[in-house]
């Protein structure tokens, strides 16, 4: 085994990044967003100190420093315009020529300059690691040290055309790449043969010697093309002779095991003759190549020369076999055992934190702008189509009853008790309001409501029997007119009117009445059962449902009974229980579906709205639309992952649906079931019919206390009002009749009545007397109304009778047509203003439908 070459390494002086990066950053963003940053400004000043400072002996460490470096210039590259940052703060770079030390160092203002003499020497540190590890024959570990500084040296010839520097001219940085190629492949040959001793395949062992040889000459070409001063030209050479002939040697092994020995012996002899070339350039470099080389071109031909002898012998007495000639042997086929590896690809693996992302180009702005809206445009995307497939579920959910439904059959099929009626009756949804109005009702005092309307119909009775009285004084004033030629009196008249439109009031006040009855009649039982208390309700209501299951047990003949009904619903409570298990297991399916879905779009949203693509518009400065949005959507394929599973979740629920409604259909339709929910159906319809009943019971009772009240506060005011009319007619009659039995005297009627100034209506002060009477009995029996009647303290001013009637007369709007007692308003009693007096409704107030 020879050594391996390893390149040297350069030197670099001190370059102050924090002055000049200071510098620019607080004339163009501004003092403040500079301090916050300062932090990442020490860390890249940092890291060009240790660099500086650094030898490729340090191995391993220096790599992340190299590359971290590298990292941070990229980044400042994209992100700020590096020329003015470092002609501004007069940033100076030196480094030496690695191949001339010897030479004044080169200083430039360069970035690119300092990048290439970075790279360089993290290209030197690679190719010591690997010379290093190949010396203790970790093949290995010399491989990918040897390709790693391969792809750093292209990648110098590749992207720095303009080197100032020898070290880093295109040729030397191609020859160099190929010498650390070659010696990769060396190392891959090296270690194939050390793992497959005694089990060699001479064919493959040809072909990657072939292709090792011809990477080092194509090496050797390359750098005797450069300027730089390189000691190794002749050492290359050999290796790549030698490798030549190492290939040809076991080419005619790979002969030898196919039995064709002519050619094994021809090719064999083509080794011998490539040794011969070699040994002629060693007398030539003699000197400048190191013992180890030689000795392995010694070792190998004295191989070939054992190898020929015996195949030779073994042809002439055994095989017999022609040799052709050396132009007729094929030639080998060359195969590379190892591959540079790009530096984009290093640098990408490194993965080191950008310490300048905060510094953002408006350019990256506006592209970080559209992309978020191509995010949010797929976002909504899903968003809407997961909306429409979980109301789909919901809406089947809500539309199959799931669960109250399978609850209810469950319920069903239970044995039924006691206990399981109360739970059914708890499942109404009127029977917490049924037992709260029974409470209510059962503390209440506004219950006397017949009490109270034969209080009512006592105070019509005495209305009545007053305007019979005022028409019997009116028929006789009509007669003292005829017959004793009295002068019409205009009160009177008014008087008469007045009386016309109280009857008739009253006819349609007994409508009302009539109406409040009839209501009261119809819910008359129900009430008192709520009267009785929730314990009454409940009792009332367990009556009902037993009453109703003995009707129906006398409904059914003897003879319609099937003694294979027994064993027909065990089958069938067999199957019932595998379906309702296997609904509530496809139910909660689907819910894990809907929230799965939910949580999978909310993990989309949250890597959206973490993503930070920043750094790669910025790569892309300048970019074309098209350009952009190719990028775009290769960033927005990283969430296929999320999509794709949105997408399954969503196309299998339509499965999941079929399934849990064919279930629920079979469970339905068993027999059992049908004949339960039929059986269900006629108790839940009376339980139903009863808590209905009951409420409507109670807007009544409501409705018909209060009504009760105001019918009888409105009979009062109408009472009085009448007494008033009453007396009054009686006093003008009488004047009329005192006018007659003194004709000769000096009559002085007035409306406020009286003859003579003096006048005693002992008719109104009796009726006055009767009605407080009457009163003062209907509140000592009776609970105070829901309302309050001094809204009406002197209804149509009975102490000023006279005026009052006047007015009425003088100011009654004109006659309105009578309503009909039918339609929407025949449910409220004392509502409908009167055909013949319009305001004699709101004289008396009515607000007991309010």
């Amino acid at each position: 085994m020879t050594t391996f070459i390893h390149l040297p390494e350069k030197s670099t002086s001190k370059a102050d990044w924090e002055a000049s990066l200071n510098k620019f950053l607080n004339l163009t963003f501004g003092k403040s967003f500079t301090n916050e940053i300062s932090s990442s400004i020490q860390r890249l000043n940092k890291l060009r100190v240790d660099i500086q400072h650094s030898h490729t002996s340090d191995g391993e460490s220096l790599i992340p420093i190299y590359l971290n470096y590298i990292t941070q210039l990229n980044s400042l590259e994209l992100r700020l315009p590096m020329s003015a940052v470092i002609t501004g703060g007069e940033l100076e770079f030196s480094w030496t020529d690695a191949f001339d030390s010897n030479a004044d160092p080169t200083v430039q203002h360069s970035l690119s300059f300092e990048k290439a003499s970075i790279l360089f020497s993290l290209a030197s540190v690679y190719s010591y690691l690997a010379a290093t590890a190949s010396s203790s024959l970790d093949w290995k570990n010399a491989i990918l040290n040897f390709t790693n500084a391969a792809g750093i040296l292209d990648f110098i010839s590749i992207n720095f055309l303009h080197a100032p520097t020898n070290d880093l001219k295109v040729e030397t940085s191609k020859g160099l790449a190929k010498l650390m190629l070659a010696q990769a492949q060396e190392c891959f040959l090296w270690n194939y043969m050390q793992s497959t001793t005694g089990n060699i395949k001479h064919s493959l062992v040809s072909r990657l010697a072939e292709g090792t040889s011809l990477t080092y000459l194509s090496a050797k070409e390359l750098i005797s093309s450069c300027k730089s001063k390189l000691d190794c030209d002749e050492e290359i050479h050999i290796k790549g002779l030698y490798f030549h002939t190492f290939a040809l040697f076991h080419y005619a092994q790979s002969y030898m095991e196919t039995m064709k020995i002519g050619y094994a012996i021809a090719a064999n002899q083509m080794a011998k003759d490539s040794y011969a070339e070699s040994k002629r350039l060693i007398r030539s470099y003699r000197g400048k190549l190191e013992p180890g080389i030689v000795k392995m071109n010694e070792t190998i031909v004295q191989e070939i020369e054992d190898k020929l002898t015996e195949w030779e012998k073994d042809n002439d007495l055994i095989y017999h076999q022609a040799k052709p000639e050396k132009n007729n042997v094929p030639a080998i086929k060359s195969m590379d055992g190892a591959k540079s590896v790009p530096f984009e690809s290093q640098l990408k693996k490194s993965n080191f934190k950008d310490l300048f992302e905060k510094i953002v180009p408006m350019e990256a702005h506006k592209g970080m702008s559209i992309y978020s809206e191509k995010q949010a445009q797929v976002t909504r995307e899903w968003n809407e189509k997961i909306e429409v497939a979980n109301e789909e579920i919901k809406s089947f959910f809500e539309f199959s009853r799931l669960p109250t439904s399978v609850v209810e059959v469950q319920s069903l099929l239970r044995t039924s008790n006691s206990s399981i009626e109360e739970e059914e009756r708890e499942k109404e949804d009127n029977y917490p309001r049924v037992l709260a109005m029974a409470h209510e009702l059962e503390s209440s005092p506004d219950v006397k409501f017949e009490q109270v309307m034969t209080n009512v119909q006592n105070k019509r009775a005495g209305i009545l029997k007053q305007l019979e009285e005022a028409e019997s004084w009116l028929l006789k004033d009509e007669r003292n007119t005829v017959i004793k030629g009295l002068p019409p009196n205009p009160e009177l008249s008014k008087l008469k009117d007045e009386i016309t439109m109280t009857r008739n009031t009253l006819a349609e006040a007994e409508i009302s009445d009539t109406k409040l009855n009839d209501l009261w009649s119809k819910y008359k039982s129900e009430i008192r059962v709520l009267q009785k208390g929730t314990s009454g309700v409940q009792k009332w209501l367990s009556e009902s449902e037993n009453k109703n299951a003995e009707n129906l047990a006398k409904q059914v003949s003897l003879l319609d009974l099937d003694d294979t009904g027994d064993k027909n619903d065990e089958y069938d409570l067999t199957i019932a229980k595998r379906l309702i298990e296997n609904i509530y297991t496809m139910k909660r399916s689907l819910e894990l579906l809907m929230d799965e879905r939910n949580s999978t779009l909310n993990d989309l949203k949250t890597s959206m709205h973490s993503e930070d693509i920043s750094s790669i518009l910025i790569q892309y400065s300048g970019a074309s639309e098209s350009e952009l949005n190719k990028v775009f959507d290769e960033q927005l394929s990283k969430y296929d992952s999320f999509t794709s599973r949105l997408d399954a979740l969503t196309s299998a629920q339509d499965d999941r649906i079929v399934e849990l409604k064919d279930s629920l259909g079979r469970l339905l339709d068993l027999k059992i079931v049908r004949k339960k929910v039929e059986e269900k159906k006629k108790e839940r319809g009376t339980i139903k019919a009863k808590l209905a009943s009951l409420l409507s019971s109670y807007d009544t009772w409501k409705l018909c206390s209060k009504g009760a009240d105001e019918a009888y506060g409105f009979y009062c005011r109408l009472s009085d009002r009448t007494a008033s009319s009453v007396g009054r007619i009686y006093d003008i009659i009488s004047q009329r009749e005192a006018m007659n039995i003194e004709p000769r005297s000096s009559i002085s009627s007035t409306l406020s009545g009286g003859f003579g100034g003096h006048t005693i209506n002992n008719y109104y002060q009796q009726q006055q007397q009767q009605q407080q009477q009457q009163q003062q009995q209907h509140y000592q029996s009776q609970p105070p109304p829901s309302y309050s009647n001094s809204l009406y303290p002197n209804p149509m001013g009975i102490n000023n009778r006279t005026d009052s009637v006047s007015s009425a007369v003088s100011n009654a709007p004109p006659l309105p047509s009578k309503p009909s007692t039918t339609g929407s308003d025949n449910s409220q009693p004392y509502s409908t203003p009167s055909v013949y007096n319009p305001n004699m409704y709101a004289q008396f107030g009515q607000n007991w439908k309010s």
